[in-house]
């Protein structure tokens, strides 16, 4: 999902928000502001329902192999809950 790049402050956490929370996907760290929301939720198949349970804030690009590790993740988080994940989107 695309978003508006720009820096926010975050009165709650007292932080500055903006940039990037997923690494770039070259070598090099990137000086950029945030410009798309990665977003991950689990939905039934059979039923008709679907929860948020996380998102990433990203550039242009992001890393294959760290977001490789939050599906990872929560495909055993799922599992440990019983639910039956049959696909991933």
């Amino acid at each position: 999902m695309a978003i508006k790049p720009g820096l926010q402050f975050d009165n709650s956490s007292g932080e500055v928000i903006g940039k990037p929370t997923l690494k770039n996907s070259g070598d090099k760290d990137s000086d950029e502001y945030a410009s798309h929301a990665l977003v991950f939720m689990l939905a039934g198949v059979t039923t008709r329902w679907k929860q948020t349970i996380g998102y990433h804030f990203t550039g242009n690009t992001y890393s294959a192999t760290e977001a490789n590790e939050i599906i990872l993740s929560i495909l055993k988080k799922a599992h440990s809950i019983k639910l039956d994940v049959c696909a991933i989107i």
